[in-house]
């Protein structure tokens, strides 16, 4: 992957600012969390819409099963010229497991992916058509399906995710569970919507997974 890894640290640091090479301003200005089961600690992340209905692969790292929380970086999008342009944006999703640091963080690949392979400027992650994204536990997808609405118009998923956003719109993760399995998966908006967007793993100095962290490439530099 020719992307550098994500500075977690500016990522979900609330008050940084950071000015892009567009001249936009992104600041954090929140984090929240939801949580995630996963059954069997194969982790999967993916547009919803797209991996549920046509499975998606988990990758190769996998941690122990438990439930986890998933924080969302919001950040504050302004152009300095224009006061009237200012929103908010999910800049970064981190499924931690655990509290040890992470001494470093690489690509998170699914089975066949090598990073060898890549040509100059590519890299691997996960496309999003819907303009949401999530993790997932990759062996309850197929469970997860009434999630998506009786039209496939993503019914209480989008509701989750969308319906019950505060009067700022900020965008917060949630956690969306099929109620007849009991199980579900932590769903949020994807940083400008639709694209394709990188995820990482980090591990701690004995090499242990410590989280999976997505970008959203809103914070410039940080994925």
């Amino acid at each position: 992957m020719t992307l550098p890894a994500p500075d977690v640290a500016r990522l979900f640091t609330v008050g940084g600012s950071h000015r892009g090479a567009d001249g936009l301003i992104a600041t954090v200005v929140s984090l929240h969390e939801a949580p995630l089961t996963l059954p069997t600690g194969r982790v999967a992340a993916c547009d919803p819409m797209i991996g549920i209905e046509e499975g998606v692969e988990p990758f190769t790292d996998e941690v122990p099963p438990g439930t986890y929380p998933v924080v969302l970086s919001v950040a504050e999008v302004a152009r300095p010229d224009d006061a009237s342009y200012t929103h908010e944006r999910a800049a970064a999703a981190w499924l931690r497991i655990g509290e040890r640091p992470a001494a470093d963080w690489s690509a998170a690949l699914t089975a066949g992916q090598d990073p060898a392979e890549l040509a100059h400027g590519e890299w691997f992650g996960y496309g999003v058509d819907t303009g949401t994204a999530c993790f997932v536990d990759a062996s309850v997808t197929p469970r997860l399906r009434p999630l998506l609405g009786e039209d496939g118009d993503g019914g209480p998923l989008i509701d989750a995710v969308y319906g019950t956003a505060s009067p700022s719109l900020t965008p917060r993760p949630a956690a969306v569970v099929e109620p007849e399995s009991g199980v579900g998966m932590v769903a949020f908006p994807s940083g400008w919507g639709d694209g394709a967007y990188p995820t990482w793993v980090g591990r701690d100095a004995a090499g242990r997974v410590v989280g999976f962290l997505t970008t959203f490439f809103v914070v410039e530099g940080a994925g």
